[in-house]
């Protein structure tokens, strides 16, 4: 009875840390990049505040679907959620380059607010915006531009299996924990 209680104590503890985690690394990477877009003194006059704006925008719809607590047994609300993301970061990539690094906070969220029969399919998604954006900037048609293809696809390849993997590895985990209990 107290292991058990124990056990969801310690499931419960973890998850916020990773939470709390991921929070940072999206709020940390989008704070760097934003100062960073602002000290190049690339984006000027208007651009620099359609910035600011979609960075505050980003903040706001993070916060508001953070309290909604969506999570991966609700996938309306988390489609919603990564809808809006992808669609700020791929005005605020269009914008300012630097904003490519926000991508090390988006594509965890993807395995930990989805299961992975339905993040595989929103990571393609996501890499599929990715080069598009990547395509947009270059200024070449994409049969020219193999180098935003063949990135694209290496990413989804090893990306893939990496999460299978490790999925594997989670589940495994929690197949051993029954056992043992």
């Amino acid at each position: 009875m107290q292991s058990d209680w124990v056990s969801r104590c310690s499931r419960r503890r973890a998850s916020r840390i990773n939470r709390t985690a991921e929070r940072a690394l999206l709020y940390g990477v989008l704070g760097v990049a934003t100062v960073l877009a602002l000290l190049d003194g690339e984006p000027r006059g208007g651009a620099r505040w359609v910035m600011l704006a979609l960075v505050a925008s980003m903040v706001a719809w993070n916060l508001v679907f953070e309290r909604r607590r969506i999570s991966e047994g609700s996938p309306w609300p988390v489609l919603l959620y990564w809808a809006g993301l992808i669609v700020m970061w791929f005005f605020l990539a269009g914008i300012d380059p630097t904003y490519f690094s926000l991508l090390l906070g988006l594509y965890p969220q993807i395995f930990r607010l989805l299961r992975l029969r339905h993040a595989i399919p929103g990571a393609v998604a996501l890499t599929v915006v990715v080069v598009w954006r990547e395509v947009l900037l270059s200024g070449q048609p994409l049969t020219e531009n193999w180098s935003a293809a063949g990135g694209g696809v290496l990413s989804l390849l090893f990306g893939t299996l990496f999460a299978i993997w490790i999925t594997r590895i989670i589940d495994q985990s929690a197949d051993r924990r029954q056992l043992i209990e």
